[in-house]
């Protein structure tokens, strides 16, 4: 019977223990730093900043234009009447030079993506050094 009941005590402290330990330093940092919601905004914002550097710098890029039109018209009666225009087209253009105001744009949008690139950095270390999202 005392057999029995220290290997009983002795499953349910080794159980216990592993159940019951605490996290490890970077175990809370690693949580911290994926749930914390002024990070996720800060990621979120540092995106749509690089979609808007994309979208200036297309202002550079030339543009093209597909388009196509068939017709068909077939009278099976007693006139040769065959009527079938076809009719497609590729166009393609380029700016060459609309002043500086798309140069600047893209200076603008290179500056808030490095803006928000330094914010998620400053929101990243004060999450880190914060001692409450770490407890």
């Amino acid at each position: 019977m005392k057999f029995f009941l220290k290997v009983v005590l002795f499953v349910i402290f080794t159980l216990g223990f592993n159940e019951s330990r605490a996290n490890t330093l970077f175990d809370s940092l690693n949580s911290a730093y994926l749930n914390n919601h002024k990070l996720n905004a800060e990621r979120a914002n540092l995106r749509a900043s690089k979609e808007e550097k994309r979208e200036s710098v297309s202002e550079f890029l030339p543009s093209v234009t597909i388009s196509g039109y068939i017709s068909e018209q077939d009278n099976t009666g007693g006139s040769e009447s065959n009527f079938k225009p076809s009719e497609q087209s590729l166009e393609i253009e380029q700016k060459i030079f609309q002043g500086f105001s798309g140069v600047s744009n893209l200076r603008k949008k290179m500056y808030g993506q490095d803006l928000a690139e330094f914010k998620l950095k400053k929101i990243e270390q004060e999450t880190l050094l914060d001692r409450k999202s770490v407890v």
